[in-house]
């Protein structure tokens, strides 16, 4: 049976069981298995009690490929290979959500040089049996992704306290990427003293969700560089765009609020280092001049009126004055709207590769 085969017979409750060695096998044949895993689901229908089940699935496929991969084991216990979605969903899990983000990374993953190699997904709202301690404890992570929710911040959820404790200890104070998206944007702003509350004039729409339908206004270099004009195969081409991609992530990273200020600033006094003058120009040749993406939301980050916070907006809208946020010196960054879901711009699917292609390049460095 192949591993698309068993994926499909355990969703339906079947009991035959793949043993690592057989997933081993199959998987070095389906070297594809998680862009069907989640269509998987779909079409089976699945419940809430095999979710935890569907988890561990993904956790065996991932050990499956890294042992088919020919990497040195010493580069293989350095490297954090793993991508995390926190799905903070209070009703039932964001699958159309995992359905994008595992296409794109599929995407990537064809190529032999990408060092991610698995997608672990956890939902600390639903599955209390599998609390998202176990996954920073059974797994480095290379970046994270947090969705959205029909929760609200201000609410404050029972799980809540628990998911920002856990993210803040093992991934954002480890400055590991983050790209935080609608409620995961907010709960961002929320743990950096910004007020989150209910958008403005929110009586006057006639449904509790809302679709934007003007692009919003990149204003931050950092979030230009993640929202960048990459094509399909701009990726591993070595081309000019994808160069100017691969330098500017590795050598931003290290950069402190006044490296950006300095490089960026408006004075043309300013004398700028040759490497630092070819960064800025490669950020505004990826600079995109709108960004596109659907947007429904009932609260919304409001904009502190101290000038020393320690996030930037890098997004801006009619509808919306803090779309989009990025930390200056740490791979921080989150978005009011929804990328993950389908735009006839691709802007969204964009962002979100790069962002897996931009942990990639942290991950070899």
């Amino acid at each position: 049976m192949s591993v698309r085969g068993s994926i499909v017979a355990m969703c339906r409750g079947s009991p035959w069981h793949a043993s690592r060695q057989q997933l081993n096998h199959a998987l070095a044949k389906e070297q594809q298995s998680f862009l069907w895993l989640f269509e998987s689901i779909e079409a089976v229908q699945i419940n809430l009690s095999q979710w935890k089940f569907l988890c561990q699935i993904c956790t065996v496929l991932s050990i499956a490929r890294v042992h088919a991969s020919h990497c040195p084991e010493t580069v293989l216990k350095k490297r954090r290979h793993d991508i995390l979605i926190v799905d903070p969903a209070a009703n039932e899990p964001e699958t159309l959500a995992y359905n994008r983000i595992l296409m794109l990374f599929g995407e990537l993953a064809e190529h032999p040089e990408f060092s991610l190699r698995s997608v672990v997904i956890k939902c600390p709202a639903l599955s209390k049996d599998d609390p998202l301690e176990t996954a920073f404890d059974e797994h480095k992570f290379a970046g994270v992704f947090g969705l959205g929710s029909t929760a609200n911040v201000t609410d404050n959820p029972a799980w809540l306290p628990n998911m920002r404790r856990l993210l803040s200890q093992h991934i954002l104070d480890k400055h590991v990427p983050f790209l935080g998206i609608c409620f995961s944007h907010q709960m961002l702003g929320d743990m950096h003293n910004a007020k989150v509350d209910f958008i403005d004039n929110r009586h006057l729409l006639p449904t509790r969700r809302y679709q934007v339908p003007r692009g919003k206004q990149v204003t931050s270099p950092k979030m230009a560089l993640l929202a960048a004009t990459m094509g399909e195969h701009d990726y591993f081409s070595g081309n000019r765009k994808d160069l100017a991609f691969t330098e500017a992530v590795r050598k931003t990273n290290a950069w402190s609020e006044l490296d950006w200020q300095r490089v960026f600033s408006d004075d043309t006094k300013r004398v700028l280092l040759p490497a630092h003058d070819r960064i800025k120009k490669a950020i505004h040749s990826l600079w995109p001049k709108e960004f596109w993406s659907h947007t429904w939301h009932e609260q919304e980050v409001k904009k502190p009126r101290s000038p020393h916070w320690d996030l930037h907006v890098a997004m801006t809208s009619p509808e919306c004055e803090v779309d989009a946020l990025v930390h200056p010196s740490k791979p921080i960054y989150s978005v009011q709207s929804h990328p993950e879901t389908p735009h006839p711009t691709c802007d969204g699917d964009r962002l979100l590769k790069n962002f897996m292609y931009m942990c990639h390049l942290l991950n070899t460095i």
